[in-house]
């Protein structure tokens, strides 16, 4: 059509811009094996920012040992919801934080356990040196 020439393209359709190895020497990176993993008392989570995630650890349980065996940082609170006030710890990055007291609180109650709850901060820095949380 008239000086068209082929290519009705608006700009970067196509390319894929989630792989993040713009000048890295061209090594793709699957994302999915980049997240790493947490692991608290006996159980062990995938390192994907997916929302909040409740723990519940039983059998005479008082306390949580985190260790955090991916590139992002944790964040555990008190009860089944990620809302209820500040963090109780903050793991960062291949980190760990033994004897985690999530204390008494209104809700959930685990006869001869514990609850909590922990969310994955979610950088948006990629590369770059500052970003947001």
């Amino acid at each position: 059509m008239g000086g068209d020439n082929g290519n009705n393209s608006k700009g970067n359709e196509g390319n894929d811009h989630d792989d993040y190895d713009h000048d890295k020497g061209g090594h793709h990176r699957d994302k999915k094996h980049d997240e790493g993993w947490i692991h608290i008392n006996e159980r062990s989570y995938s390192a994907h920012p997916t929302g909040c995630v409740t723990v519940v650890s039983g059998l005479g349980s008082k306390t949580f040992n985190i260790r955090n065996d991916s590139r992002k940082t944790v964040e555990v609170f008190r009860g089944a919801t990620c809302d209820n006030g500040a963090p109780i710890a903050t793991v960062g990055p291949h980190s760990t934080s033994n004897g985690v007291d999530p204390g008494c609180f209104k809700g959930v109650k685990v006869k001869d356990g514990v609850v909590a709850s922990f969310r994955i901060v979610h950088r948006h820095d990629h590369g770059g040196g500052k970003g947001d949380y």
